[in-house]
């Protein structure tokens, strides 16, 4: 995954595969303290409700700890107020629609920002068609 999400942030994306909820919770509780529960709760449960009820049982199971007595205790996690660099995520972000073959205003909604920078982008970085380059090493 990427290098631009902090520790706390990198852990969720690894354990559900997906980098966008780890970015979704910073949006929505970062800077703030959490309890991730031992087993995953039903829908109403603000991590069911943010990730949904597979990843959350995944984050659940990851994060869960058995005292010595054998009990199954839920986790108190601080969430880092939000990336190392948004842009960064932002332009993978936009590479991998890019990649994907979609269009800059489809783009442009979906990341949320602008058309113009979408083309930018495009620009700047072109489209890995999976072949090597002619010359390189």
């Amino acid at each position: 995954m990427s290098s631009s999400l902090p520790i706390v942030l990198q852990e969720i994306a690894d354990i559900t595969g997906d980098a966008m909820d780890a970015i979704e919770l910073a949006q929505n509780y970062g800077g703030s303290r959490v309890q991730i529960p031992a087993y995953v709760q039903p829908e109403g449960h603000w991590l069911t409700d943010l990730v949904g009820l597979k990843k959350a049982k995944q984050i659940c199971d990851f994060y869960r700890v058995i005292t010595p007595e054998g009990r199954s205790i839920g986790y108190y996690m601080d969430v880092p107020l939000g990336l190392k660099s948004r842009h960064e995520i932002i332009r993978k972000r936009i590479d991998s629609l890019l990649a994907e073959g979609r269009s800059h205003d489809v783009i442009a909604r979906e990341v949320g920002v602008s058309r113009l920078t979408v083309l930018r982008r495009s620009k700047e970085k072109p489209p890995d068609r999976g072949q090597m380059d002619l010359f390189s090493h």
